[in-house]
């Protein structure tokens, strides 16, 4: 096109935008059921919170152009999420969340993560939260009075799958987070539940133990198969 009208390269591909190209990536827009949040956003990032973090970078690279016989030094900006679990269970919960909310195909790698690329995605989850272990926030949405009540539920069970632990020995539930900051909103959340649980800050981390266990387990629960089955031993009677 361009030797034909003679023009620049760069002026073609400005003015045929609008037109699918194989080569050309498109910035996909979030889906319809996106736009709302929903029980199955707050778990996706419940999950991101306890074992997700914000990945972006500059990469540098070099690109030849078969045109010009020239090769050009690029830069590109780097936006990215990933979630990592190895826990089969999980995994394909995650990919399932990601599908039905955001249409979001996504496979982990042979150490159990699964890398959020797309564009429009990544903002949507940010309008709420920022990911890594020492940045993640409850979503504010969850503490306004007209929220539905489980939203609140997938998130921590979400969080629970990835942060959470079962005590046998002093028979509760555990949170523990770098991140005692924001411990602070959880804990709020779990008393607004009327889920009875302590608070404590240590030097390095806090933690929140949960000691209603049966309320726990009747609102929330865990999917995660050996914490799942940690918490009904608990719960069993003695034999």
């Amino acid at each position: 096109i361009s030797k034909k009208f003679n023009l620049n390269d760069r002026t073609v591909l400005i003015y045929t935008k609008h037109i699918l190209h194989p080569n050309r990536k498109v910035v996909i827009p979030i889906p319809k059921q996106a736009k709302t949040f929903s029980k199955y956003k707050a778990e996706i990032i419940g999950y991101l919170c306890a074992e997700g973090n914000d990945n972006d970078g500059i990469t540098h690279y070099k690109e030849y152009d078969h045109r010009r016989n020239k090769t050009y030094d690029r830069i590109k900006n780097r936006k990215e999420i990933n979630f990592s679990n190895m826990n089969t269970v999980i995994q394909d919960r995650f990919i399932f969340l990601m599908k039905k909310v955001y249409d979001c195909p996504s496979k982990p790698n042979k150490k159990g993560t699964i890398y959020i690329q797309r564009k429009k995605t990544i903002e949507d989850l940010r309008r709420h939260t920022f990911f890594g272990s020492k940045v993640w926030m409850v979503p504010s949405i969850l503490f306004k009075k007209d929220s539905p009540v489980d939203w609140a539920y997938y998130f921590i069970r979400a969080f629970a799958d990835g942060d959470g632990t079962v005590d046998l020995g002093k028979r509760e539930v555990r949170f523990d987070s770098t991140n005692k900051n924001s411990f602070n909103h959880l804990h709020k959340l779990l008393r607004g539940l009327k889920i009875k649980c302590r608070y404590h800050i240590y030097p390095d981390r806090g933690r929140i133990a949960i000691t209603d266990i049966e309320r726990y387990n009747d609102l929330i629960g865990f999917l995660h198969p050996s914490k799942k089955k940690k918490l009904r031993g608990l719960l069993e009677p003695p034999k």
